[in-house]
């Protein structure tokens, strides 16, 4: 049960990091400034929420792996599941939204500026 709580594990931090950097891009990173842009307010808010709902997910798995109860860690996979069948139409939407920034044509001046 441990490897399969881990592989979850592993699948949702890699989600809410995406997430985490649409809701608070690093200004030092150009991904981070460059996507940003593809977002309005509302999309922010969906992407916190969404961030927010997998961080859950994530505590409530840590926390049954850090009690080793196999009843526990059955349930925490059960919920982990069921929410994220809730959520990922959502995510992928989100990194759609992200993938297609980079598709749009962009003059060189304006990258450019991301670079200081």
């Amino acid at each position: 049960m441990s490897a399969i709580r881990k592989k979850i594990l592993d699948k949702i931090d890699q989600y809410t990091t995406i997430l985490e950097h649409a809701v608070n891009p690093d200004p030092s990173s150009i991904t981070d400034i460059y996507e940003s842009k593809a977002f309005n307010n509302k999309d922010r808010q969906e992407a916190l929420e969404l961030f927010s709902k997998l961080t859950q997910i994530n505590r409530l798995l840590l926390e049954s792996d850090a009690l080793a109860e196999d009843k526990m860690s059955a349930e925490a996979i059960s919920t982990a599941v069921k929410e994220w069948r809730l959520a990922h139409t959502r995510v992928a939407q989100t990194i759609k939204k992200m993938r297609e920034c980079w598709s749009e044509t962009q003059s060189s001046e304006k990258i450019g500026r991301y670079f200081g």
